[in-house]
């Protein structure tokens, strides 16, 4: 049942938001077809072939009233494997957040929920039998309190249900916050944060309870062509047999370089776990963001995150580029350090009449610090589709993944093409 929780939250949040369509900004498009596979297992000696039926659900909405804000954003797919060589999934990945507010400006209720996918085993490739869904439900109170024009103490709780559909990693989080925060100018503010995380796993098979706290100062500032927003401080974990302290640092700046054109920059250094890093970095989109390779463990770490993208648009034409770097340093489980370093470039554009084209590339290194092994991975992505009649359209996609690691034994290169027809509003 809990593992159904985003779909209880979709439905809740779409319903909220049909309720006033009005005011409402919902698209969606559902898509059917069939995929095929040269090397579904990602193994260069088996080289299995398989064929697959699918149907999907994209969905992009918002909501804004004086008692209710409301958005999702959802791209989930079910798969059927025809000749089973996997067992038939549920994928995709879903953001959704819902601030209802009870006293407006006073007293609101928030649900939140990340619904996405992990890798279980990070040192094996990304494949349907080497990955598990994770869902991270939230929800609590906020008040606020005003002081004057300028100052607001701000008191919120929540609880969170974090779960993973195959190991035994789940854990319930009871968490509080307290913020005091002070309006310097009309676009700038700074504000003093203190916040507790106590974590208590299901089964005691392979996680420790621990708690997590913070305290951070927050600055945040913005105008026309831009923003900047940067916390300051210092969290630790305390697992009852031992405290770690490190710091906390979180800086991102949005730069709007033209009306179509803009760059974002972002370091985000802190102690944490799966769950959270997860929720804080997860991508709606079909590669789940470049959390997807996490993996599935309960054992806290010092993550460290280096971030860039550049993009803009213009006449239907769509182009950016990314990079990331990401360390992470784990509190116990010293054999699954590692360094991740990854490029994307993407563009998109249409053309005639009714025909879109879009091609992604991506590469990324991982490096493993208790054996030196180094995995080079290469991702190729091209659709181009043509639109039918009104809303539907026909899309051919074709996919090349590749991998060059140390251990020639990961090794492996795969082929997917993909036929379907959607219906998009």
């Amino acid at each position: 049942m809990r593992n159904q929780t985003y779909f209880i939250i979709i439905g809740f949040t779409f319903m909220l938001l049909a309720a006033n369509v009005a005011v409402a900004d919902a698209q969606f498009d559902v898509r059917v077809g069939a995929d095929y596979s040269d090397n579904i297992r990602r193994d260069e000696i088996l080289q299995e072939e398989e064929t697959s039926a699918f149907v999907g659900l994209k969905l992009q909405a918002d909501h804004e009233s004086r008692r209710l804000v409301a958005n999702i954003v959802a791209d989930l797919q079910h798969k059927e494997y025809l000749d089973d060589v996997f067992d038939n999934e549920d994928t995709g990945s879903a953001v959704v957040n819902v601030d209802l507010k009870i006293i407006p400006e006073r007293f609101s209720w928030i649900l939140e929920d990340n619904f996405g996918t992990l890798q279980r085993n990070q040192f094996q490739a990304n494949t349907p039998g080497n990955r598990e869904n994770i869902n991270v439900f939230s929800t609590g109170p906020v008040f606020d309190f005003r002081f004057g024009s300028r100052s607001t103490l701000t008191l919120s709780g929540k609880y969170t249900d974090r779960y993973f559909e195959e190991s035994q990693n789940g854990s319930d989080v009871i968490s509080g916050q307290i913020m005091l925060a002070r309006a310097l100018s009309q676009n700038r503010s700074i504000s003093f944060n203190v916040d507790t995380n106590n974590v208590e796993f299901d089964a005691n098979v392979n996680g420790i309870d621990f708690d997590r706290r913070s305290a951070y100062v927050g600055f945040s500032s913005q105008n026309s062509r831009g923003n900047i927003n940067l916390s300051v401080g210092a969290n630790e974990i305390d697992d009852s047999t031992d405290t770690n302290t490190g710091v906390l640092l979180d800086v991102r700046w949005l730069r709007n370089l033209t009306t179509r054109s803009s760059i974002t920059l972002g370091y985000d250094q802190r102690l944490s776990d799966v769950a959270d890093t997860f929720r804080r970095f997860q991508t709606p989109g079909p590669s789940f963001g470049d959390t997807s390779s996490n993996p599935a463990v309960a054992d806290p770490f010092e993550n460290r995150r280096y971030s860039a993208v550049f993009q803009t648009e213009r006449r239907g034409n769509r182009f950016n580029i990314s990079a990331f770097r990401a360390e992470q340093d784990y509190e116990n489980l010293n054999q699954l350090n590692r360094d991740r370093t990854g490029v994307s470039v993407g563009i998109s554009s249409s053309f005639g009449s009714g025909w879109r084209s879009s091609l992604r590339a991506g590469f990324e290194r991982a490096e493993f610090a208790s054996s030196s092994r180094e995995d080079d991975d290469l991702e190729f992505r091209a659709t181009l589709s043509r639109q039918l009649y009104r809303s539907i359209r026909i899309n051919l996609e074709y996919a090349y993944s590749k991998r060059d690691s140390s251990d020639p034994q990961f090794d492996y290169s795969e082929n997917v093409g993909t036929l379907s027809i959607s219906y998009a509003r």
